[in-house]
Order: C-alpha cells, then structure tokens, then sequence
C-alpha cells in the first residue's frame, strides 16, 4: 500500500478506463492475453466474482453506491483460479545530500534522482498457489548532472512460486536457492499476503462516504521493520471521499495522509562496540490516493507522492559522519487485471 499505483481492471478483452490519473507505462505484449468473450459475458450476466458479489450495473437497478456502506477489506485471494495480475511499478526519488564526515571540512552536497521500474506479473493457480514473474526489476541513479547509471536488481528475471501453509504464505524461487539479496526481495511480495497494510488502514468495518477514521501508525506493517520506531506525534489519517461506477464496477476512492516520523537503530557491520551503532531519523509527509474496488477488495489505483528529510548518523574514522538528506518520492503502480479459463496459455509467462 506503501508503494504508489495506477491501474487498469480487465473483464477479459474489454478494458475500464483508467481512473487514477496519467498511466504511465504500457503493458508488455508478451502478456496480453485477453480472455474469452463469452466468459466475460457470463461473469457480468451472472454477477460472478469470487469473494465480491454481483458486479453493479449502471443505469436502472442500479444500488446507491455513495449511500450504501461497504467493507473495504478482504483477505488475500479473492480472485478467481486463472486470473492473471500485471504489476508496474514506477518510482522517482529526488534528493539533495549533505555529508559531515567530522573532520572539519566543508560538508559535500551531492544531488541524485533515482528512478525504479518492476514489471511482475502474478497467476493464480489455485486458492493455495500463486506464480510470480518478475519481468523487470531495475534502478537508474544519476548523480549531480552525470548521465543514469542502469542496474539490474537481484530479482530482474525471475519465477517464483507463492504458497499458503496453514494460514500462512511462503515464497520461494521455482528452481535453485535464493541468495539472501533475492530472499530479501522475495520476503517484500509477501507483506500483502500475511501483514497488508490495507488490513489496518481499511479494515472490516463497514464503512461508508464521507467518513473519516485515524488509524495509529504503530500498527501499520510497513513501519513494524527491525528497528524502527515510530516516535509520538506521527498521524495517519484516511477519508473516504466517493465512489465512482465505471462500465457497472464500483470504485471507491480513498484518501490517506500520513505525517511520519521514525528513528532507525540498526547494528553497524563493522563496528560492535556500544557506539558502533548506524542511527537514521526519516520523517515523511503525504498522501496516497488510491482507487480501490469494491468488487474485488484490490486498489485498482494507487499513487503516493511523499517529502522525505532523513538524517543519517553512521561511525566512520573520525568518529561519525552525518548524512542529512531532503527530497521527494513519487509513486505509481499499475494493475492490469485478467479473468480467463484455468486452461488458457498465458504468453511470456512460462
């Protein structure tokens, strides 16, 4: 939820129009993969979606959508065995550095731009097995005014298979063992599955237009990593602003604002004594604007934009250095969302 997205919802080969703003990026060919026409016809005569109910159509009959309540979250899997989900995610962030090494120099300012693409794709197999493609996973970094730097990140490439056990999801690369940078990257695509951030900002609560709840940053996954802290004063905030009916699907749009401060305590790797210790300080504010469906329980656009100021104390020669940083991050993903037969090729993907 974290991450920003915009997206666009398929009802096999009729598209949505996308509702979230500019789409940035364009689908790969070697995924399309429309799915039957008589299918989607079936599914919107019949009301069919997994978990979600008959899909609302326009015009006579038609719920009150903006007076009704609605439970904005559903557990992972509420899709049909088949669908197929292309993910891309697009990220820039902009920052100005200035670096105090403690040897009474003057402070070096450095100015970088860090853009980030993943393309991944999901298929779900069965309510117990998802398979993950990560098409693309990339990072390009220009440094004051030299020319991007590209570089591939460990997962660019890769298939992995995402299981439940019990009532928890486990990922593991489908051929040969993870390294511990690709485990890393792996262990991110799991946070939707066992502790999404959605469950604690959305809830199961019904809820309905206009209302406003706070939700306490404490509780929010994103921030429960080894080592952070979330300090008094940080707020989170989400507001229920309308729903929107496109082609018969309903969306809701959700607002967030978050104001968060964090303080990171982290063991330096070449330093054990008591003062070998990194230290970090962020605090970010935002909002995240995020279309989500009511059919599906999946925002079905999202997109983040964040100020950024992090001060970073880390031991050095001199006896520490300080790093204080000031930029922004923008972000959005874009879901593409498939129905088809369980028995449909999907192109690219095998």
């Amino acid at each position: 939820m974290m991450l920003a997205c915009g997206v666009i919802l398929l009802g096999s080969c009729d598209k949505l129009p996308f509702i979230g703003g500019k789409k940035e990026t364009q689908k790969p060919d070697a995924i399309e993969t429309p799915a039957p026409k008589e299918e989607a016809q079936a599914r919107s005569e019949n009301g069919a979606a997994a978990g979600g109910g008959p899909l609302a159509k326009p015009g006579a009959g038609t719920p009150d959508l903006q007076a009704g309540e609605h439970i904005l979250y559903r557990s992972p899997q509420p899709l049909p065995v088949g669908t197929v989900l292309l993910t891309t995610v697009s990220e820039t962030h902009q920052s100005k550095t200035s670096y105090d090494a403690g040897d009474q120099k003057p402070a070096q300012v450095t100015e970088s731009v860090t853009d980030k693409l993943k393309v991944f794709g999901r298929v779900i197999d069965s309510d117990q097995q998802i398979t993950l493609y990560v098409k693309t996973d990339q990072s390009e970094k220009a440094i004051q005014s030299s020319a991007p730097q590209k570089t591939m990140n460990p997962l660019h490439g890769k298939v992995a298979v995402i299981t439940k056990e019990g009532e928890t999801w486990n990922i593991r690369l489908k051929s040969g063992e993870a390294s511990q940078a690709e485990q890393q990257g792996l262990d991110e695509f799991l946070i939707d599955y066992n502790t999404p951030d959605d469950l604690i900002l959305y809830g199961v609560v019904p809820r309905k237009v206009g209302d406003v709840w706070c939700v306490d940053p404490t509780q929010i996954p994103s921030f429960q990593k080894p080592g952070y802290q979330v300090q008094s004063g940080s707020s989170c905030k989400v507001r229920f602003k309308e729903v929107i009916n496109h082609q018969g699907h309903p969306y809701a749009l959700l607002e967030t604002e978050l104001d968060i401060h964090v303080l990171i305590t982290e063991p330096s790797s070449t330093n054990t004594t008591e003062t070998g210790s990194v230290k970090a300080e962020i605090k970010a504010k935002g909002k995240n604007l995020a279309y989500r469906s009511l059919v599906y329980g999946l925002n079905l656009s999202e997109q983040v934009h964040l100020s950024i100021t992090t001060k970073r104390i880390a031991p050095n020669k001199n006896g520490y250095g300080v790093a204080l940083s000031t930029g922004s991050i923008t972000e959005n993903t874009v879901t593409e969302l498939e129905l088809q037969k369980p028995s449909q090729p999907v192109p690219g993907l095998k």
